[in-house]
């Protein structure tokens, strides 16, 4: 049974993927889905512009975690959302213990190459970092027949 469960989400559709992975779980009464959303901005030069800069990111974060948690909660789920400041990776991983999380489930973007190498695999360091288990589904076009 998943019983609290974090699910790291960045505002994209691709890292909403898990949300369907975990339909069933949202429902029990026993699960509890703690939505996280990870506000980082890491080449700021002005630190007055920083300072509002990252407070606009969280309101913007706050507002989207709670859309998304208003559509879960209408369907009977124990939902709620926290939003944190920080490297995504180590922000994921310091909320998992903190909010004692029994599982991380999230999608991966599934970058490749020099893209994966510049902006790094959040959900790779994750994975080799958690002291959890880690749900992962990797986001992307789906296909009908699995792979040979």
């Amino acid at each position: 049974m998943l019983e609290r469960i974090l699910v790291p989400l960045d505002g994209s559709h691709q890292a909403e993927a898990i949300l369907f992975e975990l339909a069933g779980e949202l429902r029990r009464e026993e699960s509890e889905v703690i939505l996280f959303r990870s506000v980082y901005l890491p080449l700021s030069y002005d630190p007055e512009d920083e300072k509002a800069s990252i407070s606009w990111e969280r309101t913007k974060a706050r507002r989207y975690l709670q859309k998304v948690s208003q559509r879960f909660a209408l369907q009977g789920a124990k939902v709620r959302a926290r939003v944190s400041e920080g490297p995504p990776a180590k922000a994921i991983l310091t909320a998992a213990g903190e909010e004692g999380a029994t599982v991380i489930a999230m999608a991966s973007h599934g970058r490749k190459g020099f893209a994966r190498w510049v902006l790094g695999s959040v959900s790779e360091e994750v994975v080799r970092f958690s002291e959890i288990p880690v749900l992962l589904t990797r986001c992307g076009r789906r296909t009908t027949t699995p792979p040979p």
